[in-house]
């Protein structure tokens, strides 16, 4: 129980950075991408020199780092802050099931005929007026589900 909570604390802390970057500074989907497999790669890296530096310090004080129980283990175990949360379909995915997500519903009022331009001509083109809402029942519903709210 207790790895599997670790893991999900974990896990939300790369994805609410990825958010952020997002929400609050407008980045592109292409630079959330850049930015996830950049820390991955250089977390890997920093992981790569520290194992190759525990092994040498082993190596010096004698200590073969084979026969440490577990030791290599735990470099095998290690996970990047965003494996499997490079691309956007990934991040969707994770939030939708980790988060208490309640998607917007899109509501069509009506339809107006409207003079576009394209390929250089304006033509008419039947454009959709329609908003976007969140329906509150189930947003409710979703904070009764948080612990912090109903503890």
């Amino acid at each position: 129980m207790k790895k599997e909570h670790t893991k999900i604390f974990t896990r939300r802390k790369p994805i609410n950075f990825i958010v952020n970057l997002k929400e609050f500074h407008g980045v592109k989907e292409t630079t959330e991408h850049t930015v996830a497999t950049g820390v991955d790669s250089y977390v890997r890296q920093t992981v790569d020199i520290l194992q190759h530096k525990i092994k040498n310090t082993l190596e010096q004080a004698g200590i073969g780092a084979d026969t440490v129980p577990g030791l290599q283990q735990q470099f095998d175990d290690f996970e990047l802050p965003f494996d499997g949360l490079q691309t956007k379909y990934a991040r969707q995915k994770y939030i939708k099931q980790n988060y208490f997500y309640v998607a917007p519903e899109e509501v069509v009022l009506g339809e107006q005929l409207k003079n576009v331009l394209r390929i250089e001509k304006r033509v008419l083109d039947v454009k959709e007026d329609k908003f976007w809402y969140y329906p509150y029942v189930k947003v409710l519903r979703n904070c009764c589900k948080i612990r912090t709210y109903t503890d």
